[in-house]
Parts: C-alpha cells; sequence; structure tokens
C-alpha cells in the first residue's frame, strides 16, 4: 500500500485547493520550503499514492505546471480523507512525545528541567506542562513521586520495583498496547530484542510452557527492561 508523508499531504492539499489552475513546481517549493528536485520525487510518489487511493490524476505539461484532474465530489472525499490521516498522525506524536516523557523520567537517574523537555519535543512549555501533569497521576498508581528540585529538575522517586512495574504499565498511559510495545522495544538494539526472544522460546520449549501472545510480550519487555535498568546499576 502507498503512503505519502506529511510533506507530500501538504503538496496535495495545495493541488486539491487550486481547481481550476496550473501550479509551477517553484510554487511547490516556495510553499513547503524544499528543493525543485525533491518536490519532483514527491509528486512521483503523489502519483503513485492516487493510483491505489482515488481516480483523480496528475496532470503535468511543460511550460504549464502540473494539475490535479479531478471530480467534485472525490475532491471533497480526499480532502477529508488527507485531513483524518493528519488528525491520527497528529494523536500519534502527541502520545509519542507523553510515552517518551514518561520513559524518560523513569530511565534518568539525575534529574532534568521541563524546559530540556520542551526543547527535546519542539513544543512550548505548557504543552509539556500538560503531559507532566497526566504523568505526574499516572505515576501515583505505582507510589512513585515526581519531585520539582529547585535549580535541578525534575526527577521520579520511589523504589526499584515501582519502576520497573510503571515501565512495563507505561501503555496505559495512552491506552494503545501495541504502539507502546512497539515503542519500547524501539529503545534496544534489534540483536538485543532477537537474543531475548529466542532465550524466551527456548525457556517455553524446554519447560513445555505455553504463554499466550500477549504474556509472551508483556515478559518480553519487563526482561528488556530488566536487563537495562541493571546495566544503569539500578539492581
Amino acid at each position: 500500500m502507498e503512503y505519502i508523508n506529511t510533506r507530500q499531504k501538504e503538496i496535495l492539499y495545495l493541488l486539491l485547493s487550486e481547481p481550476d489552475d496550473y501550479l509551477v513546481v517553484q510554487d511547490f517549493a516556495d510553499r513547503v520550503q524544499c528543493s525543485e528536485k525533491t518536490i519532483r520525487n514527491d509528486l512521483k510518489a503523489i502519483e503513485d499514492y492516487l493510483k491505489e487511493h482515488s481516480n483523480a490524476q496528475l496532470i503535468r505539461k511543460p511550460g504549464l505546471g502540473v494539475y490535479l484532474n479531478i471530480e467534485d465530489q472525490e475532491r471533497a472525499w480526499l480532502s477529508q480523507q488527507l485531513h483524518t490521516e493528519h488528525f491520527h498522525s497528529r494523536q500519534r506524536t502527541d502520545e509519542e512525545r507523553m510515552l517518551q516523557i514518561a520513559y524518560d523520567l523513569l530511565m534518568n537517574v539525575k534529574p532534568f528541567s521541563a524546559k530540556e523537555i520542551a526543547a527535546q519535543h519542539f513544543v512550548n512549555r505548557s504543552a509539556i506542562k500538560k503531559d507532566l501533569c497526566a504523568v505526574e497521576e499516572w505515576l501515583k498508581r505505582y507510589d512513585l513521586t515526581l519531585v520539582s528540585k529547585q535549580r535541578l529538575g525534575l526527577k521520579v522517586e520511589g523504589n526499584e520495583k515501582s519502576k520497573r512495574k510503571a515501565l512495563a504499565r507505561i501503555s496505559d498511559l495512552i491506552d494503545n498496547t501495541e504502539f507502546t510495545s512497539q515503542f519500547i522495544k524501539s529503545k534496544f538494539l534489534s540483536h538485543e530484542v532477537d537474543f531475548v526472544t529466542k532465550e524466551i522460546k527456548s525457556l517455553q520449549k524446554k519447560h513445555s510452557i505455553y504463554f499466550t501472545d500477549e504474556t509472551f510480550e508483556n515478559l518480553l519487555l519487563h526482561t528488556l527492561l530488566m536487563i537495562r535498568r541493571i546495566k544503569m546499576k539500578q539492581p
């Protein structure tokens, strides 16, 4: 299935919003601030996307530019599709930021400030403050406290067992287990994940134990986090 990135969606939006006019490559380049060569590659990706998802045609005419040949009804439908995809993409970004903040707070031994977090995620401090409030409430479930230390920053206080439990249940923050599982795995090298997976399967075979997919995944994440915490001298 063909997908288009955020920049390509913006180019497609521009084509959809100019129904009776040709647009030259420079128009797109100025709009999304990239080179004409990049725009030409993007237009090819958009063309492939339209072939799979729409009856619209991308018409290119030398000396005139690019034009989107599309029925009005389909124009409205495609605009709605792009809006929906953008909303879900934005939601995913917000969820990932929340997970990253919680993960960093739980994993880091040293405190760090809200200003540093805001700079890391390229958002304003009010957005980070909202995330931190949600994380703080969630941490209370595991008897953990988010402490703000003057001139130092934020730090999670509590025992190691509680921190590991929170890390393993970080999916409760956004209510999306599959996404969270991929997020945690992305913090480890692929050979680390493969090695632990192989060892758990070996354990199953040796002792004739059956795990459901969910149990296997939970055990994998617990083990990966346990190894990481011990390496960080947090036994």
